[in-house]
């Protein structure tokens, strides 16, 4: 293998110089670096694409990062996230598209507190709801309540009015205080457009593993499942 050392490499014409043809690797040693100094800039191109496998440091908190996908598209009783919690992540926000019941429901979760699933069954979710069915003129409230699950809304059985969600944890993995949640859905309920809010907490200050989406009665499909993460730093 020959050696080329030379302290800079300048175009010959023009601003841009390439390195190597299609399909060239070029590897970076380890313990090497590549440093862009203050004021200058890194452009990925369109079309162009950036694969970590290792550890990307030093970029600065504030993004939401995809942490789990899951498609459905099956008759299921049940669906779990369960190991993505973590102290990297303070935040979470959960989306659920396209959600249909086998008939007219509530969307619910419940928690996990070890590395395998197990159902919690004490009454330590406690929910108040609002909601505004499209036929009602104001806000109808459902106060305060507790029971063994979490209430996210309500779930029809109509494809062409599916039920979408959005979930969000609030430092799922801390042991010093309860867990607060909040969600926003768009449902229906025996044919009529439901747009509902719910906001909790779960009662307990053991760190949760885990999620499991549950509805009252039936089974459950959805298109989608996402699971995001906002970054501490």
């Amino acid at each position: 293998m020959s050696e080329i050392k030379v302290n800079k490499i300048s175009p010959a014409t023009g601003t841009e110089t390439t390195l190597g043809d299609a399909s060239d690797d070029f590897l970076l040693p380890s313990g090497a670096e590549i440093i862009a100094q203050s004021g200058s800039t890194i452009t990925v191109a369109s079309g162009a694409t950036i694969t970590n496998a290792g550890t990307a440091t030093n970029f600065g908190g504030g993004a939401w990062d995809r942490l789990a996908s899951t498609g459905s598209g099956t008759t299921v009783s049940n669906t779990d996230i369960n190991g993505y919690f973590t102290s990297d992540y303070d935040v979470y926000k959960i989306f659920i598209i396209n959600l249909i019941a086998s008939g007219n429901t509530t969307l619910q979760f419940q928690v996990a507190t070890t590395g395998s699933y197990t159902v919690q069954t004490s009454n330590d979710y406690h929910t108040s709801q609002n909601y505004n069915p499209n036929n009602a003129a104001s806000l109808g409230v459902n106060g305060y309540q507790s029971s063994a699950q979490y209430e996210c809304g309500h779930i029809g059985s109509s494809a062409t009015l599916p039920t979408t969600t959005e979930i969000v944890i609030f430092k799922p993995t801390s042991t010093t205080h309860t867990k607060d949640f909040h969600s926003n859905q768009l449902g229906n309920y025996n044919g009529a457009r439901y747009f509902q809010n719910c906001a909790g907490f779960w009662g307990s200050t053991t760190a949760i593993t885990g999620i499991r989406f549950k509805v009252a009665s039936g089974t459950i499909t959805y298109d989608n499942m996402h699971l995001y993460g906002i970054k501490n730093s």
